[in-house]
């Protein structure tokens, strides 16, 4: 019975209140989405941060003159390094082959040997491709005997973890921004349908309605509100996401856009929340400055 009243009070509340329930579900809308762009963006970007982390490889060389036992040996070594996906061994003579292909020279030809040494190109496992981890299996191979030097792009890792860290920053950001501008405005509307009911609030008080009883249906009310914000919102974040991968799709040859369903889901919840949280919260001040 308790659970129906509130129901029912609450969608009262939001015919009362029509017009600033309207401009409250829309602009809720306009802010849930951002936050669902944003993971939207958070969640591309962390797959294409994947991807490039993927292609990253170190290029060892072996001192020259080295063994073909000892190679071998190396190649076991490496490859039991944390953080090494898997390597590929390129012979001097390989070497050799590649400088002809690219400079149209023959190297046995200009200098009458082969000064190229056997080499790996080693690739580490996505989660490894930071500056930090890379630079901790670059050393653990440079340490090994027979390794004359390791050679990788740190500069362009450093930069990647610099702009990632910059990123997430900026998201926390602009997330907290536009939270707290959400809950403004559902409390805004909240107050306005308690206003409207101030004075059926006094009655039920005075005949011993507990606050609990009082709060349900705006509680009901902002939920409800939340909840059509985070619908307009999907529909907004999906007409916004088909435009844009209309738009971008021959320029976006590595890496699609994509948007998961937990994402939609987060976003009725988070409007829920909204709902439930700013309602709660002004309701109970309300009720206390009444008492």
């Amino acid at each position: 019975m308790s659970f129906f009243f509130s129901l029912s009070e609450g969608l009262k509340n939001l015919r009362r209140v029509r017009g600033a329930a309207i401009l409250a579900v829309l602009i809720l809308s306009l802010a849930i989405a951002t936050v669902g762009t944003a993971a939207v963006v958070g969640w591309n970007g962390q797959k294409f941060i994947k991807f490039l982390r993927s292609q990253f490889d170190l290029t060892v060389f072996v001192q020259l003159d080295t063994a073909d036992d000892v190679v071998i040996q190396l190649a076991k070594d490496i490859g039991k390094i944390e953080g090494v996906r898997d390597l590929t061994y390129i012979s001097p003579a390989q070497a050799a082959r590649k400088f002809e292909k690219e400079f149209g020279e023959n190297v046995m030809t200009i200098l009458g040997t082969n000064p190229f040494p056997a080499s790996f190109i080693v690739r580490v496992l996505p989660e490894f491709g930071t500056a930090v981890d890379a630079s901790y299996i670059a050393s653990r191979i440079a340490n090994l005997k027979n390794i004359e030097e390791v050679r990788y792009r740190k500069s362009l890792l450093v930069i990647v973890d610099k702009y990632i860290k910059i990123l997430i920053g900026a998201a926390m950001v602009v997330g907290f921004i536009v939270l707290f501008a959400a809950i403004l405005i559902s409390s805004y509307t909240i107050k306005l349908a308690i206003f409207a009911k101030r004075d059926l609030i006094w009655t039920m008080r005075l005949v011993g309605a507990t606050d609990s009883f009082i709060r349900r249906p705006f509680v009901v009310e902002g939920m409800v509100e939340g909840l059509l914000a985070g619908i307009v919102a999907i529909g907004i974040l999906e007409v916004a996401y088909r435009a844009a991968g209309f738009v971008l799709r021959g320029y976006l040859p590595l890496h699609r856009i994509e948007i998961n369903n937990e994402i939609y889901l987060g976003m009725l919840l988070f409007g829920l929340f909204l709902g439930w949280f700013s309602s709660n919260i002004s309701v109970r001040k309300y009720l206390r400055e009444k008492m």
